[in-house]
Parts: structure tokens; C-alpha cells; sequence
């Protein structure tokens, strides 16, 4: 019912603040609302545990009890506790760490000194069938970059919108028509399974696809670009 509950709360033109399940940035219209600045990730409990009283005597797992603990919510009198992850904060209500600049380095700093080896020394990789980069870490997207890239969606727990615009979700197949991204065809589809491939990508579909030391499909991008300064 989530996405119901948050439809009925943008369509009453009111502010909340709402604790759900982090994959609901995948749902197309929870995602288009977050595109269109419409919703946002809450200030707090982005991408880490968060911690729930429950009453007394309600069955808690003994290690989730215990990751409770260790963040600092020792059982009471009245309540014990448990812990979620892929839990957050979903609202409207405009905070300021929303518009805290992520602080990231040059495409070329990242050539050199990027943690990620993955971009170290090599570089970034573009998409066969669409112009853009793939980006595979938050941490490396380039700050000086003004052409298309394909971030991952734990992207949104950091999203400047003073910063940075959000194109499309890749995970939209009607989006990624519209954008131009290519179908994977025979080929795509055939290098991918023969290096070892297990999703479910077929010929026609329109998925990002990236070739290099193994074909792939990389997992749930959303595409940014950088905006003017």
C-alpha cells in the first residue's frame, strides 16, 4: 500500500514524513516523484540500520536485538528493540543536508587517485548502446563531467538537487525508449550469457550494457548530469 498511501499524501498537498523500505525508489512513480522534486530522502537512517521500540514480549530476532544494543538502545522496563536495514525516511519537508554538495574530485583526480580500482589508472567506462559513462561508485562520479552518467541508486541517499539533475531511471523501460538507450539484440544478449550472465535480459529488451573485461548489465542505474555552475 505504500505507494497508495504516498499518492494520496502528494495528491492532498500536505507534508510528511514517512518511514519505508528503501527499495521503493525503484517503483516508477515513487521514483518520478522523487525525480520531479517531489520527495526526498529524509535527513537521517539513509543507507545505515535504523532502530524501532517494539512492546514487550514481541518476537525479536536475538541479532537483531543484539545490533540494537550496539547502537546504543539497550532493552527497558517497557520496550525492547529491533533494528532494519533498508529502512528510511521518505518526505516533502526540505532539510539541509538535502542541498549539502557532495565533494568529489575531477575525472582526472579519479584517473589517479580514486579508491575504486575498478577506475584508478583505467578510467571510465561508456555504455555500448548509450551515450553515457557508467559510474559504478558514488564516491567517483566526476565533478567536472557535463555529459550523461550512469549512477547507482544509492545515489538518491546523497542527491544534491542544486547539484546534480536526475535524467532517467534505467530500470524504466518506456524511459529508456524515449532517451534513446538501444534494445541489447542477438549479439549483447549472447556475449552477455556466454561470460557468465544470469539475468534475465533478452533481445528487444533495453537495458544498459557495458562491454570490457566481462559483458554486462550493470545493476540499476539511474542517469544524472551534472548542472551548470
Amino acid at each position: 500500500m505504500f505507494r497508495a498511501f504516498i499518492g494520496w499524501l502528494v495528491e492532498g498537498d500536505v507534508k510528511f514524513s514517512v518511514v519505508g523500505n528503501a527499495n521503493a525508489t525503484t517503483y516508477n512513480d515513487i521514483f518520478q516523484l522523487i525525480q520531479h522534486n517531489r520527495m526526498w530522502k529524509g535527513a537521517t537512517a539513509n543507507n545505515t540500520d535504523m532502530v524501532f521500540g517494539v512492546p514487550k514480549g514481541t518476537p525479536v530476532a536475538p541479532a537483531d536485538k543484539a545490533k540494537a544494543e550496539k547502537l546504543g538502545y539497550p532493552s527497558t522496563d517497557d520496550y525492547d528493540f529491533t533494528r532494519k536495514g533498508n529502512t528510511c525516511w521518505f518526505t516533502n519537508i526540505d532539510h539541509g543536508r538535502r542541498h549539502e554538495p557532495l565533494q568529489l574530485m575531477t575525472m582526472a583526480d579519479n584517473m589517479k587517485f580514486s579508491k575504486h580500482e575498478e577506475i584508478r589508472g583505467v578510467g571510465y567506462k561508456k555504455y555500448d548502446n548509450f551515450d553515457a559513462i557508467d559510474v559504478p561508485y558514488v564516491s567517483a562520479i566526476p565533478s567536472d563531467y557535463d555529459g550523461l552518467m550512469g549512477v547507482p541508486s544509492t545515489f538518491l541517499d546523497k542527491y544534491n538537487p542544486d547539484q546534480f539533475e536526475i535524467v532517467f531511471n534505467s530500470e524504466d523501460m518506456e524511459q529508456n525508449k524515449l532517451f534513446g538507450v538501444e534494445p541489447l539484440g542477438e549479439k549483447r544478449v549472447a556475449d552477455y550469457f556466454a561470460a557468465g550472465g544470469t539475468g534475465a535480459n533478452s533481445k528487444g529488451r533495453r537495458k544498459l550494457f557495458l562491454y570490457g573485461a566481462t559483458p554486462n548489465v550493470p545493476f540499476k542505474r539511474i542517469i544524472i548530469r551534472r548542472r551548470a555552475t
